[in-house]
């Protein structure tokens, strides 16, 4: 059986009904922000692609922005990680 294939607003209309369901507002922010940006372009920006994207620039410039590790660290304090990932 062959599925049909949907538009990016489908999909967009999907990542919508997604974020409405999160309960982290910080989570829910980032979706929305994801579904403008896919309204306002040609491409589908999702929220795996925009982190994606991040991490690389982060890797082309060189170096880590101290406040990027400060934060992970913190969140990853909040979610009951033990690792630090200052070196």
């Amino acid at each position: 059986m062959r599925q049909k294939k949907r538009g990016k607003n489908a999909k967009a209309e999907e990542m919508d009904t997604v974020a409405a369901k999160v309960t982290n507002p910080e989570k829910e922010e980032f979706y929305r922000i994801c579904y403008l940006a896919s309204q306002e372009s040609d491409v589908l920006v999702t929220p795996s692609k925009v982190l994606r994207s991040f991490v690389r620039a982060v890797i082309n410039a060189g170096e880590v922005v101290p406040q990027i590790l400060d934060d992970i660290e913190r969140f990853s304090k909040e979610e009951g990680g033990t690792e630090s990932v200052k070196k």
